[in-house]
């Protein structure tokens, strides 16, 4: 291999590595998703848009979360609910824990058992929307 051979395919090596960097600058959200973005640790926004470009190393997604219905259990204190909630704030739910569960566990810590309308308050105040509590 000549020096001008070499010389070539490092460019070329180089040249891949800066495309690929590049391009991992796009960030996808599914349709009926939204994704919560940060600049070095701080929060920038929400995005619904199918495909955004953010600076590489600067931004990045650290939350997505769907915007249809979910619903999941919840045990608390030895009482189950079933919690059917949507998400109405991501940035409030990504930033409270984004754990349903966990939230409703937080506000009741002692032995008191909570009710369908404590549950309902807890959900509503993380950001989400609560269609039905049953339990």
């Amino acid at each position: 291999m000549t020096d001008l051979e070499l010389l070539l395919t490092c460019l070329v090596i180089i040249a891949v590595g800066i495309i690929l960097f590049v391009l991992t600058g796009f960030i996808g959200v599914k349709k009926g998703w939204v994704a919560v973005i940060e600049k070095m640790g701080i929060y920038v926004g929400t995005y619904t848009k199918r495909w955004t470009y953010f600076t590489p190393l600067l931004y990045r997604r650290v939350g997505m979360y769907p915007l249809s219905a979910m619903t999941k259990p919840i045990d608390v204190n030895g009482k189950k609910f079933i919690v059917t909630y949507r998400i109405l704030d991501a940035k409030a739910y990504h930033y409270s824990g984004h754990d349903v569960q966990g939230a409703v566990r937080c506000a009741y810590k002692g032995p008191e058992l909570p009710t369908q309308e404590n549950v309902q308050t807890v959900i509503q105040s993380i950001g989400c929307e609560c269609i039905d509590v049953k339990g």
